[in-house]
């Protein structure tokens, strides 16, 4: 839980500390519009491929199918990518999409930030993340579609990526209603 959503971000902390100092130490942070390049020596990039590879095999290595969410992530995707092949995963990428004016509006009530400069951001994580899964197994879907009706909308993701959920979306319906309340939306455009 956390400020502006109370409840979480479901990021796992332990990779938002590591992805946070990745992007510092090549000159850049969570909420830098500009492209990210990445600068650091052959050394540091295996450090940080260690250390992220440990974090995935700590949090996810008992199971076959697990959900890795950090927006940060979207920024640096080649650098995952080999995380994942050295690994032996096979990634299937999720890009959820929503309004550019209402995550604008989310930033500008949850940090001050901008309007404009929310929509800059915007932008640069949705092209970043567009850009590097192109050739990927990927499937889009809109933050509507999740709240209108998350039975459908994980349906077409699984069919879109050619997998099947270890529980049906259709079993689940309930408890994902419960958690995905229309009233949790603090800007609608």
């Amino acid at each position: 839980p956390a400020e502006g959503n109370p409840l979480g971000h479901w990021e796992p902390a332990s990779l938002v500390e590591l992805n946070n100092q990745f992007l510092d130490e090549n000159g850049s942070r969570w909420d830098d519009w500009r492209r990210l390049d990445i600068t650091l020596s052959p050394a540091r990039l295996e450090d940080f491929n260690a250390a992220i590879s440990e974090a995935l095999r700590s949090s996810y290595d008992q199971h076959p199918l697990f959900v890795l969410k950090d927006h940060r992530i979207c920024r640096f995707i080649p650098f995952y990518q080999a995380i994942f092949t050295r690994a032996g995963i096979t990634p299937f990428y999720v890009l959820p999409y929503r309004n550019p004016k209402e995550v604008a509006q989310s930033l500008e009530a949850r940090d001050g930030m901008p309007i404009r400069y929310g929509q800059l951001l915007w932008a640069r994580h949705v092209l970043d993340a567009e850009q590097a899964t192109r050739g990927a197994q990927r499937a889009f879907a809109t933050y509507d579609e999740l709240l209108d009706d998350p039975v459908t909308c994980l349906e077409g993701i699984a069919a879109k990526l050619g997998t099947t959920w270890p529980r049906p979306a259709r079993t689940a319906e309930t408890a994902m209603l419960e958690f995905l309340k229309p009233d949790h939306r603090n800007f609608r455009t």
